[in-house]
């Protein structure tokens, strides 16, 4: 009965990700970059029973066209890819989607690695294999942060606009 139950949310999360809109219960937008389909399928079913609204790409370029219309709050990608690797994802996408965290997953850890992801724009790291309850806790973490991010940006729009009419009125 459990596992029927989590099986029909998984496919409604999976319908309403099919449509292109969000799912009116989402706690966030996350984008899984993974070339392991097993890994990326178990990553999405986790994410998708904790009310995430979740999209998955088997590699960078793969993860560049889904971008084109769907903006996630979070990107958990894998650094060893073809074609585009973790961080050619991150240097091409950053700048576009400037409140997304972006988080790497790799097996290859290294603190090399790790600095270099971080230096290059990476908001966090996982190291694989991966474990669910760390999974949701970073998920979670970078979700807040993505959201912080928007709220800072609106904010200081607001206070911009404040400013400029005062000066055009006083």
């Amino acid at each position: 009965r459990a596992l029927g139950a989590r099986l029909h949310r998984v496919s409604q999360s999976r319908a309403w990700a099919a449509t292109g809109t969000t799912h009116p219960m989402s706690r966030g937008r996350i984008l899984i970059v993974d070339d392991e389909h097993n890994a990326r399928t178990a990553l999405g079913e986790i994410l998708s029973e904790e009310g995430f609204e979740t999209r998955e790409a088997e590699d960078g370029l793969a993860a560049l066209e889904i971008l084109e219309h769907f903006e996630p709050d979070v990107v958990l990608t894998d650094l060893k890819m073809p074609r585009l690797d973790g961080i050619g994802l991150i240097e091409r996408a950053k700048e576009s989607l400037p409140h997304t965290v972006f988080v790497v997953m790799t097996a290859f850890a290294t603190i090399e690695t790790a600095v270099r992801a971080i230096q290059l724009g990476a908001d966090n790291y996982l190291t694989k294999p991966l474990h669910p309850d760390a999974v949701s806790a970073i998920a979670n973490r970078a979700l807040e942060t993505a959201r912080l991010r928007a709220e800072t940006t609106r904010l200081r729009a607001q206070v911009g606009q404040r400013l400029s009419v005062r000066g055009i009125v006083g």
